[in-house]
């Protein structure tokens, strides 16, 4: 494991999987905040499912948006959002029919690809403001 400006490179290698990813691990988060992203399985093969498992979660929140990509401002960007109030979930543009969002956050990605390279960034929005958590997911085709 190396770590470089914060960031957590986690990578190996699945004797059944043809190909593997790596996922850089990071998140950055005002100090009161404890939320973090955990990658179920580490190692994502190709055609398998992955889990960005969320840990934490502040209090008196209200929904979450999950974004393809690094710019929560960008509504292209928007995968899915979910509301806690009517346990609905809408889908965006970055929507693919792959991805499930549960109530506690976290996105499950199905028959992963290598379209689905790069950052998800999930916002947790409360009452008044938003918290915003980065997991880029890099795949190293």
């Amino acid at each position: 494991m190396e770590k470089a400006n914060g960031h957590r490179k986690v990578t190996g290698k699945r004797a059944e999987a043809a190909q593997d990813v790596s996922l850089l691990l990071s998140w950055s988060l005002p100090i009161s905040a404890q939320a973090a992203i955990e990658s179920v399985p580490l190692n994502v093969a190709e055609g398998s499912h992955v889990l960005l498992l969320v840990h934490n979660v502040p209090q008196d929140h209200i929904g979450y948006n999950w974004y393809k990509g690094g710019d929560a401002k960008d509504p292209s960007l928007r995968i899915l959002t979910y509301s806690i109030q009517g346990q609905t979930t809408s889908t965006g543009p970055a929507y693919s029919g792959r991805e499930t969002v549960y109530n506690n956050g976290s996105l499950m990605i199905q028959k992963v690809t290598q379209n689905d390279t790069g950052i998800y960034t999930l916002q947790i929005i409360k009452q008044g403001f938003q918290v915003k958590v980065n997991l880029p997911a890099l795949m190293p085709w």
